[in-house]
């Protein structure tokens, strides 16, 4: 891979428990596709729910509904334990290139590094005093990612986003 630092990244994913066999096909997919260790968050679950692996932890969230999108994603931002925060949608399946991307994109410098809109991208904890967390008055789910985008923009922080 191309970066020196992979103890710098790590990867939070956040899954429903509704479909654990598309959650079990992602999380698959990510330790095929990187060799980074990977953060599952769900609704009460147990981990033997899902993928046994070195690699893998799990936080279960005990809720009574699913909380939004934002929500979510702040809690991965938060619970990350490294400064670079990959959070992967279960449905997308990035490959090896799109990990090599980020690294590359993060070492010349962008602060966002997305694809697929925001369904697989990596952001720099150093940034977010800059723009902050993601505004979690968006709770049905639009507009969430142009909110943050926007305001990467007006703080000067560069973007790169690829398919």
């Amino acid at each position: 891979m191309l970066y020196e630092f992979k103890n710098d990244y790590t990867i939070m994913l956040p899954v429903h428990r509704s479909n654990i066999q598309l959650s079990k096909n992602c999380i698959n997919n990510l330790l095929q596709n990187s060799d980074l260790d990977i953060i599952v968050i769900d609704d009460n679950g147990k981990d033997e729910d899902y993928v046994i692996n070195e690699r893998v932890k799990y936080i279960h969230n005990n809720t009574e509904e699913r909380q939004p999108l934002v929500k979510i994603w702040n809690q991965c931002i938060k619970e990350c334990p490294t400064e670079y925060v990959i959070i992967a949608s279960w449905r997308q399946r990035p490959t090896k290139e799109h990990f090599s991307l980020i690294f590359e994109k993060i070492n010349e410098g962008f602060g966002l590094v997305a694809f697929d809109g925001i369904h697989f991208f990596c952001v720099g904890k150093h940034l977010l005093g800059n723009v902050g967390l993601f505004d979690e008055g968006f709770t049905r789910g639009q507009f969430e990612d142009s909110d943050w985008f926007h305001r990467m923009r007006v703080n000067n922080i560069g973007i790169y986003t690829g398919d």
